[in-house]
């Protein structure tokens, strides 16, 4: 589950997207473990799916270990 929104103001050459993710995985098999992923990021867009940059926080917690925090920032071009 995921919702995001392109908030319309240009700032610079692209615009702001803040978004929220829910995921949860169903392991196969004797070793399997089900995992809930919670994601809370911010794109900005500058060329729609062309160039954007991002960062996201993930809490990822699992049936048997801790939970994984972590913080991640990604760019995405396109040719």
């Amino acid at each position: 589950i995921g919702a995001a929104y392109l908030i319309p103001t240009q700032v610079g050459w692209g615009k702001f997207q803040p978004y929220v993710r829910y995921q949860k995985f169903n392991g196969d098999g004797s070793a399997s473990l089900d995992v809930k992923e919670y994601d809370l990021g911010l794109n900005y867009i500058i060329d729609a799916h062309n160039a954007r940059l991002s960062a996201v926080y993930t809490n990822n917690k699992t049936e048997t270990f801790d939970t994984v925090n972590k913080f991640t920032v990604g760019l995405q071009l396109q040719f």
